[in-house]
C-alpha cells in the first residue's frame, strides 16, 4: 500500500469513528433522554421539559461557580484572574 491509500484508510475509519460518537452523545445526551422521560410521565408538560433540562445544566455549572470563588482565594491562586474591589 501506498501512502496516500493509507491515509486514505485512516481518514476514512477515523471520520467514521468520530461520526458514530457525536451521534451516540446526541442521542444520551440529558436534554433528550431525560425530556423524553420527562414528556411521557408528566404528559407532556412544556414547563416541566424545560425545567429538567434547565436544572441539568444548572446543577452542572453551579458547583464550579461556587468552587471557583472559593478556589481563588488561596495563596496559590493567579493574582491576574483575583478580584479587586
Amino acid at each position: 500500500m501506498s501512502a496516500p491509500d493509507d491515509f486514505r484508510r485512516v481518514f476514512g475509519r477515523f471520520s467514521a469513528s468520530g461520526i458514530f460518537f457525536q451521534g451516540g452523545a446526541a442521542a444520551i445526551d440529558t436534554g433528550t433522554i431525560v425530556a423524553t422521560l420527562v414528556h411521557g410521565l408528566t404528559g407532556g408538560s412544556a414547563v416541566a421539559v424545560g425545567a429538567t433540562a434547565t436544572i441539568a445544566r444548572a446543577g452542572w455549572l453551579l458547583p464550579q461557580l461556587i468552587v471557583g470563588e472559593f478556589d481563588g482565594l488561596g495563596p496559590l491562586a493567579l493574582t491576574d484572574f483575583r478580584f479587586h474591589d
